[in-house]
């Protein structure tokens, strides 16, 4: 049986052609906002993600949709740390405030 090695000049190799792709399609806010939807329970924490999912990410405002109007009343509450919790998970100041609405 053969073995699979992967040179690390393979691996450079391929980061480099994801980079390009990425940098020339401008998929790096669509990956961003993929993992503020992906990571919404560890982001928001567990209770809250539970009645509450972001729907967008625009212009520093993230939208999140709640079950319940007590939900949006809760969340404007936290808003100063849930950005702070988003902009901490993706590692730089990308929301500025949180726009909350209840789904119908």
């Amino acid at each position: 049986m053969g073995s699979l090695r992967i040179r690390k000049s393979n691996l450079a190799s391929a980061s480099m052609i994801v980079q390009h792709l990425v940098n020339e399609h401008h998929w790096g806010p669509k990956l961003r906002n993929a993992r503020v939807f992906e990571s919404w329970a560890e982001i928001a924490g567990k209770d809250v993600a539970q009645y509450s999912h972001p729907v967008r990410l625009q212009g520093g405002v993230l939208v999140v949709a709640v079950t319940r109007s007590d939900w949006a009343t809760s969340l404007k509450y936290m808003e100063p740390q849930l950005v702070a919790n988003v902009n901490n998970y993706l590692g730089e100041s990308l929301v500025s405030r949180i726009r909350v609405y209840v789904e119908r």
